[in-house]
């Protein structure tokens, strides 16, 4: 019976006999198979260090959050007052109601006049906050300043 083919990590080396191969012939043989590439490392390798993740921005989104502006809405009846705001002697009008407006938060309250012809003309004062509105009721006996047609800073 003939010897069983051993592997010995090289090329085929067995004769075409079937019998195993002479010293000789696992000498050639190992001459003519190249070096392994594979190398045993000398020192013992750090593992990689961990990647860090970049640092992303998150918006806030807690109730503590607070608003650049904050909306207000603004109503009178009969509605088509003219709104001022500011203070008395530098108002400014802003719209006629019903109307919405957006302030800087910074501004923290109004003072606000409305003037419709004919009626008395409230002033109320506003503390800016999340959800504000101003509604008036406008009692007929007052009325605006005209100059040309056009009513005039009531402040």
């Amino acid at each position: 019976m003939p010897a069983p083919a051993v592997d010995v990590g090289f090329a085929d080396t067995t004769s075409t006999t079937g019998t195993a191969p002479s010293f000789s012939a696992l000498a050639a043989a190992a001459a003519a198979t190249p070096p392994s590439t594979t190398t045993t490392p000398t020192e013992p390798t750090k593992p990689a260090a961990a990647a860090k993740p970049e640092p992303t921005e998150v918006a806030a989104t807690t109730n503590d959050a607070q608003p650049s502006e904050i909306e207000v809405s603004f109503s009178s009846t009969p509605p088509g007052a003219q709104v001022w705001v500011g203070p008395k002697g530098r108002a400014h009008r802003i719209g006629v109601t019903p109307m919405k407006r957006s302030f800087p938060t910074a501004e923290r309250s109004l003072r606000v006049k409305f003037v419709l012809e004919g009626f008395n003309e409230p002033v109320r004062n506003v503390t800016l906050a999340p959800g504000a509105s101003v509604n008036v009721k406008l009692r007929a006996g007052g009325g605006g300043d005209k100059k040309d047609g056009e009513l005039i800073n009531p402040f």
